[in-house]
């Protein structure tokens, strides 16, 4: 059940960043910080 969760938060995570990536002007990129790849790692 834990890792179902975990993917169901990765891909929450990710249609945010598909529709930010769809607003944006493009002149940077949209990315994960490296605290947000580490609470999708972490089992809260």
């Amino acid at each position: 059940m834990e890792a179902f969760m975990r993917m169901e938060k990765l891909e929450h995570c990710a249609k945010i960043l598909f529709y930010a990536s769809m607003l944006e002007d493009r002149k940077a990129p949209v990315a994960l910080t490296q605290s947000e790849i580490a609470k999708l790692g972490s089992s809260d």
